[in-house]
């Protein structure tokens, strides 16, 4: 006799702030990737990517509202 059904398990994964950091300072188009239905894209405007003082228009979804 053999057992069928589901197995479900949550795991909480405490990232170091290192690694919010070099997403949000140097991967910025990755944050998109990771969350779409918040973040829908991000346009470098000004400057380079990854480089302090440069100017990114983000696009994403706040109160159910697009805003950018």
């Amino acid at each position: 006799m053999g057992l069928t059904g589901n197995l479900v398990k949550e795991v909480q994964i405490k990232p170091i702030g290192d690694v919010f950091l070099e997403l949000f300072s140097q991967k910025q188009i990755d944050v998109a990737k990771l969350i779409p239905e918040r973040v829908h894209g991000c346009v470098l405007v000004q400057g380079q990517w990854g480089v302090a003082g440069s100017i990114i228009s983000w696009d994403y979804t706040r109160d159910g509202k697009t805003v950018f």
